[in-house]
Parts: C-alpha cells; structure tokens; sequence
C-alpha cells in the first residue's frame, strides 16, 4: 500500500472507501479523507497522526472512546464534551471512563459511573470532589482503593482501617485522629513504609521500636526530635550524622557531648550545659 502516499487524491479517496484503515498509508491526509476514515469507525483515529479539530470533534460525537486515540486533543473539544448534557456525559464516560478527567466537576450521577465496576474506582483519582457516600461506595470494593481519593472523609479514613488496619498506608492525608488509631496497629516494617511515605506521621508515634527509631534517623537525623524516648544507640547514631541534634536530647551524657563536639566543634552551641572536658575542648575554637 506505499503507492497511496504519493497517489492522486482520486486513488487514495477510493482506497479509504473501500478500507478506511488504509489511511495509515497516507501522508499527511485531507480533513476530507480524515473524516471519510472515522466515519467508517472511530478507531482509525489511531492512523492519524494530527486529526483536525473538525476530524476531532466529529470522533468524539460518534463515541466518547476517540479521545483515547487524539494525540493533541484541540481544546474546544475539551469544551463540547463539558457542554453536553448529564445523560451525554454518562453515556460518554461509560463509553471512555478516563474522559472523567476532562469534566469540570462532574455531578453525583457522572461520579456513580466510576462505582459501576471495581476496575474503575481507581479513576477517582482525576475527581476533585467526592461525596462522602460515594466515598463510601469506594471503599466498599475494598478499603484500599481509599487511595483513588483525594480528600477522604474522617469518617470514610475511619471505615478504611476499620475493616482493614493496613489501609492506612493508602490514605492520601490522614488525619491526626486517625493516625492515632492506626500506628499502633502497625508492625515494624508497616510503620517503617508509613514513615517513608510521611514524615509528618513521626509525632503520632508512641512506643516506635529500636528498628523504627533507628530507620528515622538513618533517613533524617534531625527528626530525633519527634521521638519519643529515643534509645541510647539512636541518640549516638543521631550525633553522628548530625552533630548539632544533641540540642534535641535532653540531659546527654559526656560521651554524647564529646561524640558532637568532636564531630562538630561547633555543636557546643547545642548543649546546654556543656561539661568541662567539652568546654575544655573547644576552647581553641
């Protein structure tokens, strides 16, 4: 089929008549023969590299599934499929359920599409605002699919790590509440994959283990500071990579002192009340 790319227009008219497929063998074709190609099915969008707007729009009428196939999609088309109707949209997401993330804040019936099947929960993650009852009807498939939210609920973060404490790692924001209900729950390696996801969760971190203490620090000396009862061996492993987080240690002992200001003379700043050896120590600094 290469003769199409140089052929007479009258012979590549034919051939897509015949085939709209064969429209991969013309180089940059007519709006004319573009539209002759989609008209015989939408999937041979995928064959045009650069679809008019006119080509586009005309796609997108027929079955939503052509913005899949439109590289560059022209942005009065973003605008039509946001002016149609409720039951065009519905019918429109059902045909293309990722065109849920051209909608400007598609209503409560467009969302429940998305509830339709448990595959498709997952594009909750291009929907701004959610209902909290169809938040529930989310996580409902599964407590994990909590993460396709953007703001879940108190009580829809609740429900999740009722039914399955774990989902707490797949809660976007969690709040403190529920933090606070979670982490306990939490072996080691859990709460280790928590902390790496957020830093911010340390605080709610009660009776964190030596292993936890010790992969806070490895990560970030300076968040010592949010443990509580840090173990000697953190605190000295703290001191080492970062001199100055003694000043987040209460009452360190000489050896403590002596490890930061050997490391850092500096650090002395840090200590509240320095010991003689120490002070001694920085004297020529």
């Amino acid at each position: 089929m290469n003769y199409l790319k140089n052929a007479p227009y009258e012979i590549q008219l034919e051939a897509i008549k015949n085939d709209g497929s064969n429209i991969r063998f013309i180089q940059n074709p007519t709006e004319e023969l573009q539209l002759l190609a989609i008209n015989t099915t939408i999937f041979n969008l995928a064959f045009i590299k650069n679809p008019t707007k006119k080509v586009q729009l005309e796609s997108v009428k027929i079955n939503w599934t052509a913005l899949n196939y439109i590289k560059n999609i022209h942005p009065d088309i973003i605008k039509y499929i946001n002016n149609v109707s409720e039951d065009e949209k519905i019918i429109g997401v059902r045909q293309y359920i990722l065109a849920i993330k051209f909608l400007r804040n598609p209503s409560e019936k467009i969302q429940l599409v998305l509830t339709e099947k448990e595959p498709f929960v997952r594009f909750f993650m291009h929907v701004k605002n959610v209902p909290e009852s169809i938040q529930l009807k989310v996580i409902s498939f599964h407590p994990h699919h909590i993460k396709s939210l953007n703001n879940a609920t108190e009580t829809v973060q609740f429900k999740a790590i009722n039914q399955l404490a774990t989902s707490i790692l797949s809660i976007q924001n969690p709040t403190k509440k529920v933090l606070k209900q979670a982490i306990p729950t939490l072996n080691d390696e859990l709460l280790c994959k928590l902390i790496r996801q957020n830093y911010k969760v340390i605080p709610y971190i009660t009776n964190a283990s030596e292993k936890v203490q010790l992969y806070i620090i490895n990560h970030r000396a300076r968040h010592i500071q949010h443990i509580v009862n840090p173990t000697y061996k953190v605190q000295k492993l703290a001191i080492s990579l970062a001199p100055r987080t003694i000043g987040y240690i209460q009452n360190p002992n000489k050896e403590l002192q002596l490890l930061a200001v050997t490391k850092n003379a500096w650090a002395i700043r840090y200590i509240q009340n320095p010991c003689e050896e120490v002070i001694n120590i920085t004297k020529t600094y």
